[in-house]
Formats: structure tokens, C-alpha cells, sequence
């Protein structure tokens, strides 16, 4: 593989970490159900924020960033969700959900903070106080 091309497959690789993670927000906020629930017409960052109990301003540059990696359309000042993204996100009873995956991803990934400190001492991440 070239330089061109492991640059391209690292720089993915950055995307999809950063796009688990507005997945997750979306899923264990409830953004992405709420954006759903309203429908074609969709929320205003401050509606969704309103909504859910959420921050504003966190909400608003979740939008944005949904709409850069292609998870929602931020259009007009308001968030909408396709209905394949939402199914596959939010439908546990569909075969082609993954909604928990996404979740479990970003949860398990949690502990690789200490895995450092594992390497280092070989002492297990879950026997430290």
C-alpha cells in the first residue's frame, strides 16, 4: 500500500471513530429518535436540545457534525434523519440493526484509557482500586 493510500485508509479510520461516537450521542440522548419522531419537517437544534434536556450548544454542533459524516441532513436550520439511517439505528427488532453495536463500541472502548498503564505493569484494568 502507498503513502497515498494508508493516509486515506488512517484518515477513515479517524472518521469512523468520531462518527461511532455521534452515533452514540444520537442513540443514548435520544437525538436521533426524536429527530425521527418529528418527521419530514425535522427540529431546530434548539427544539432537539428542548427535547431531549440536552445543552444547546452541543446539540447544535451535533447537528453540524451529523450532517458532515452523512448520519443526518442539517438543512435550513434543522435536523432531519433518513428513514434507512434511523431503522438501522434505532429498530432492535430488525436483523439489520446496529444501534448496539454502536453503543457496545463506544462503552467497551471506555477502558482502553488504562490500557497504558496495563502494558506498563501488567496489573488487570478492572483489580486497580
Amino acid at each position: 500500500m502507498g503513502y497515498d493510500d494508508r493516509f486515506d485508509d488512517l484518515i477513515a479510520s479517524l472518521g469512523g471513530f468520531h462518527r461511532t461516537w455521534l452515533i452514540y450521542l444520537g442513540i443514548e440522548l435520544g437525538l436521533f429518535a426524536r429527530v425521527r419522531a418529528a418527521g419530514p419537517a425535522g427540529l431546530t437544534p434548539a427544539e432537539l436540545a428542548a427535547a431531549t434536556g440536552t445543552t444547546p450548544v452541543a446539540v447544535q454542533a451535533w447537528s453540524w457534525a451529523t450532517d458532515a459524516h452523512d448520519l443526518t441532513t442539517y438543512e435550513d436550520g434543522r435536523v432531519t434523519v433518513a428513514d434507512d439511517v434511523a431503522a438501522t439505528l434505532l429498530d432492535d427488532d430488525r436483523a439489520d440493526f446496529l444501534g448496539g453495536q454502536f453503543v457496545h463500541a463506544v462503552v467497551a472502548s471506555m477502558d482502553w484509557g488504562g490500557m497504558v498503564d496495563f502494558f506498563r505493569t501488567g496489573t488487570p484494568i478492572a483489580s486497580r482500586p
